[in-house]
């Protein structure tokens, strides 16, 4: 079991109320809690589906399947300088589950090369983390610096390509650059989805699951 089967069954959720969809929810988190304390599973995923609060959270989290999530990479003109920044930024996305604001605020510092991995402190919740530097999110970081990135002294990974570059801004959720690409890809934008580079629902997949979860 792995966390696309997860992601599969909470789809079919999403015609429900928020009190079925919560209590169901509970009720598979208890399950998938036993299997792991068992050794039926591997992982703990129990601890990664989000609760759904009956007061703010008003909808089940959208998602993305594994094609749709190909597809919008494949969108993205890895031979264009410009869209270099956002074919890497999309893939951390995918790949590690990091959030928009983490990924705007990431720094040179945060990449440990000699460890493989990603340390950073959460801008949500104040909490650091360690995430895989994956082989194909490392070489397409590689060919956005030596390739795309602006040649100026900032510590941030990520700049603007128009003068004067710096940081992206925090007001920026690339709600507009997820879009451009979907369009590109062909696929449907709509108001029941958000395109926005948020992880949502289950907050870190095993790194052999290449699925996107978008948004919360």
């Amino acid at each position: 079991m792995e966390a696309a089967h997860i992601l599969g069954y909470i789809s079919t959720l999403q015609e429900y109320s928020k009190v079925t969809i919560k209590h169901t929810l509970g009720v598979v988190r208890l399950f998938l809690r036993y299997l792991y304390r068992n050794e039926y599973i591997p992982h703990d995923l129990s601890a990664k589906i989000e609760r759904v609060n009956q007061t703010e959270h008003r909808k089940l989290p959208s998602f993305w399947t594994k094609e749709e999530v190909f597809a919008l990479l494949n969108a993205i003109d890895r031979n264009n300088p410009n869209e270099k920044r956002d074919y890497a930024m999309v893939l951390m996305v995918a790949r590690l589950g990091i959030r928009s604001i983490d990924l705007k605020k990431l720094k040179f510092e945060n990449l440990k090369w000699s460890s493989n991995t990603i340390e950073l402190v959460q801008s949500k919740t104040g909490v650091p983390i360690s995430l895989p530097l994956l082989r194909d999110v490392g070489w397409a970081i590689i060919d956005y610096v030596e390739n795309s990135r602006p040649q100026v002294d900032s510590p941030y990974l990520f700049l603007t390509h128009l003068a004067p570059y710096g940081p992206l801004s925090e007001r920026n959720h690339l709600y507009k650059t997820i879009e451009k690409y979907m369009a590109r890809a062909r696929l449907p934008i709509v108001q029941k989805r958000r395109n926005g580079c948020i992880p949502c629902g289950i907050r870190w997949l095993p790194h052999s699951c290449k699925i996107m979860l978008p948004c919360i």
